[in-house]
């Protein structure tokens, strides 16, 4: 079993039957953790943010373009499909390293002028919620 199928069902046993499907796929998996991570947001489920994030920078960081690009496609190109009103609960979730790789997918996804708010809630964060995969499984 492919080691980011691992972690997934690792992190939420409760997608192991369609993790396990034939076809399944890390583009797959986004389509299953964009909606979890809106659901989430809604809660207020900081653990759920917190491995839904964790999860998505780990791939994000793989050397695989499968991981990669999966996570930026399915995932933090669409994080600002929602209303406004929810991005500066998004932005703390973002590391600089997700920031720097996924700026470009936002600009050419958002208006200007949502960019710049994007930008302007990221510059002006107090509170930084992301972690990586290894501190939360350090601290889990």
């Amino acid at each position: 079993m492919a080691v980011w199928r691992r972690k997934l069902i690792a992190l939420f046993p409760d997608l192991r039957h369609v993790a396990c499907a034939p076809g399944f796929t890390p583009y797959t998996a986004f389509f299953e953790l964009l909606p979890r991570c809106r659901g989430a947001h809604e809660r207020g489920d900081e653990r759920e943010l917190t491995l839904i994030y964790a999860y998505s920078e780990w791939c994000l960081n793989q050397k695989s373009k499968n991981l990669w690009n999966s996570a930026g496609v399915c995932f933090y190109e669409h994080l600002f499909d929602v209303p406004r009103l929810i991005w500066p609960d998004i932005t703390p979730w973002l590391s600089p390293n997700v920031v720097t790789a996924c700026k470009e997918l936002w600009e050419c996804r958002l208006q200007t002028e949502d960019v710049r708010c994007v930008e302007e809630l990221i510059a002006s964060r107090t509170i930084k919620k992301y972690v990586s995969l290894q501190e939360h499984l350090e601290t889990a």
